[in-house]
C-alpha cells in the first residue's frame, strides 16, 4: 500500500508498519509500545476502541484525498489495486481484533517512528501472548 500511495503522490509520503512483541514481562501499554518502537516512544491519549472505529479510521486515513498541493495521485484511490489492498488491510485488522482481548488507540507524544503531517493512527491489538501494533501516517 505504501508503494501505491507514494508512487504518484505530490508532496505526500505514507508510512504503514506493523510491529509484534510478546507480552511476557510487560506491565503497561507504554512498556509494550517502547518494546516495539524504542525507548524514545512516549504515548498519550490511550483509549479503548472497537473494530468499527478502527475500520473507519483506516479507511479515512489511507483513503485521504489530499488537495492540489499534496496528496496521492489522482487515479490512485480509484484503482482496483488500491481498493483491493485497502480491503485486505481492513480484513486483516478485523481478524486481529477478533483474536484480541483488547483494542487500544493512542497518539505518539514523542518518538513516532515517522513524521505525521496529514493523518496518523496507532492501534494496539492486545492478545494473551503477544501484541501487534499497527501504525500509519502521512507527511509531505
Amino acid at each position: 500500500m505504501e508503494n501505491i500511495l507514494n508512487y504518484a503522490g505530490t508532496n505526500y509520503t505514507v508510512f504503514l508498519r506493523s510491529y509484534t512483541t510478546d507480552v511476557v514481562g510487560a506491565h503497561s501499554i507504554q512498556g509494550i509500545v517502547r518494546r516495539m518502537i524504542g525507548d524514545e516512544a512516549v504515548i498519550d491519549n490511550v483509549r479503548d476502541v472497537d473494530f468499527p472505529e478502527i475500520d473507519l479510521e483506516l479507511r479515512e486515513s489511507i483513503g485521504y484525498l489530499g488537495d492540489d498541493s499534496a496528496g496521492p495521485g489522482a487515479a490512485t484511490l480509484v484503482s482496483t489495486n488500491f481498493q483491493s489492498l485497502l480491503e485486505e488491510i481492513c480484513e486483516d485488522a478485523k481478524s486481529k481484533s477478533l483474536r484480541s482481548i483488547g483494542l487500544k488507540a493512542f497518539r505518539f507524544k514523542d518518538g513516532h517512528p515517522a513524521y505525521p503531517v496529514f493523518w496518523d493512527f496507532a492501534f494496539l491489538f492486545v492478545g494473551n501472548r503477544e501484541c501487534e501494533l499497527l501504525v500509519g501516517s502521512s507527511s509531505d
